[in-house]
């Protein structure tokens, strides 16, 4: 075929691509925008190797066959749904990430002095939580598109449990927390479960999973909190809960952020350290004791930073100390941290499903001078605030939830490849609260890991304290209370000399 022939047909390709999703556009079929995106992702890539081949404009080229293609996939990926049970493409990513050695499950632990009530639970749960429609819902599959469908088989005693431990020792409840951790939630009903302990050996605790495509960390925190009260008498709360509902950006705007943020997210994968080790399905969880927040405050202030800003320091030192005792290097070694980034509105109702973008957070585990590394992790996270990276997370989120199964766990594997571990810090409420009508005496919560990343580390605040945990695939970190220890140790040394 002659050259002009080839650029016919590119301009015939591009042209059927741009019919097929404004068809999609018009006629609201979702499933016409995995093929459309194919189609001019395909003829786009054609195009910028013929004007190579050519010796013409590459970039005039391939953004002259990308641009109208990308509008328009645009529109239709963040266009409101056609029917409100119908599961957003964010929601259905997070859906179909679950694999049988990696669960999409947010992991929470409440700890309390007295066991609650089992009356006072399920008042509780059917007032509070059951408004929200995603809790009696499960997704389905219908006609090629995943919907929320009622549960016609609902029963809360399938997701509330009351399970003493065989034995009241804190390892046989570390042991039940990992058990849970790794277990696979029901996908014939709702995709949560509460399991109450009551004979955790300082108490009791309640231990909550709550399936990633219900809705993302923040949001599911909300919906716990909003289950609390400030005083040990229930409050009755009338509350509403809305249907999930996803964003509304511009398509130019996105379109402008992508072209901004695109090339500061190509980067070489990470260094091969035991964190990317092959994932086994066995879920190991620790975390630390209560640390002091209100000093961890003051040293963030000392330094001119934040509190986040040392939590992450103190988590680089925390993987240099536990690569040091495990013989592995830290020098010259690239560590990221993938951390999630709300782009919700925090000040309106809770709306449940996905919102969330990620960056990636490159730890300074090289540097030996704690110093050095705040002002190293201060740096990378003024320099990632100004740019638009979590808006594009979200954006190729939303679009890999329409792409098949297969396609969206290759993308996902070629995008965790470039991070070792996910890093969470939620700061909870600073007053005590009451579940039930029993005090909240500590919360941890462990978020979930895609693709063929096992670590998480996660950070939560409560009253006057901070925690932090991890949830580890036991082929990366056998013994994640080691890594939880180290992180300990680096705090308690700051804290000692905050100067």
């Amino acid at each position: 075929m002659t050259t002009t022939g080839l650029v016919a047909t590119l301009k015939l390709v591009i042209r059927a691509a741009n019919v097929l999703g404004l068809l999609g556009l018009f006629l609201h079929l979702p499933n016409a925008l995995p093929g459309f995106l194919a189609c001019h992702l395909t003829a786009t890539l054609a195009t910028v190797g013929l004007a190579f081949h050519l010796k013409r404009s590459v970039p005039g080229w391939g953004l002259g066959a990308l641009i109208l293609p990308f509008l328009t996939s645009t529109w239709l990926t963040f266009r409101p749904e056609n029917t409100p049970d119908a599961m957003t493409a964010g929601d259905n990513c997070w859906y179909s990430m679950e694999r049988e050695v990696n669960h999409m499950i947010v992991v929470g632990i409440l700890f309390f002095e007295r066991t609650p009530e089992k009356a006072a639970l399920e008042k509780l749960i059917t007032e509070r939580l059951l408004k929200f429609d995603r809790f009696r819902q499960v997704p389905r599959l219908r006609n090629g598109h995943r919907y929320w469908e009622d549960d016609e088989d609902f029963q809360l005693d399938r997701h509330l449990h009351f399970r003493p431990l065989p034995e009241a020792s804190l390892q046989t409840f570390q042991e039940r927390v990992d058990t849970l951790s790794g277990q696979k939630l029901d996908f014939e009903h709702p995709l949560w479960d509460l399991e109450v302990v009551p004979n955790h050996p300082q108490g009791a605790a309640i231990i909550v999973r709550i399936h990633h495509c219900n809705a993302d960390g923040i949001a599911l925190v909300r919906v716990l909190l909003s289950l609390t009260d400030k005083a040990a008498s229930t409050v009755e709360n009338t509350t509403e809960a809305p249907r999930a509902s996803r964003p509304r950006h511009h398509p130019l705007k996105l379109l402008w952020e992508l072209i901004v943020a695109f090339p500061r997210m190509l980067m070489l994968p990470d260094s091969r350290t035991s964190f990317k080790h092959p994932l086994t399905g066995q879920r190991g969880t620790a975390w630390s004791s209560p640390l002091p927040l209100q000093d961890i405050k003051q040293l963030a202030h000392a330094h001119g930073g934040k509190i986040n800003d040392v939590v992450l320091a103190a988590t680089a030192g925390a993987v240099r100390r536990y690569f040091q005792q495990n013989n592995e290097p830290v020098d010259g070694i690239t560590f990221r941290v993938l951390v999630p980034i709300n782009v919700r509105p925090l000040d309106g109702p809770i709306v449940l499903g996905n919102q969330v973008g990620f960056i990636y957070l490159p730890l300074p585990v090289g540097v030996a001078d704690p110093i050095g590394r705040l002002r190293a992790v201060k740096a990378g996270m003024d320099a990632i605030k100004s740019g638009k990276e979590a808006v594009l997370a979200y954006f190729s989120l939303s679009l890999m939830g329409t792409l098949p199964r297969g396609v969206q766990h290759a993308l996902m594997d070629a995008f965790n490849d470039n991070a070792s571990s996910t890093m969470t810090n939620v700061p909870g409420p600073r007053e005590q609260l009451f579940f039930a009508g029993e005090a909240i005496r500590n919360m941890v919560f462990f978020g979930p890991q895609s693709g063929k990343m096992g670590v998480g580390l996660s950070v939560f605040s409560y009253q006057d304290t901070l925690t932090m945990g991890i949830s580890a695939d036991k082929g990366m970190i056998p013994h994640p209370e080691v890594f939880t220890a180290c992180f300990e140790q680096e705090m308690r040394e700051w804290l000692a000399h905050p100067s």
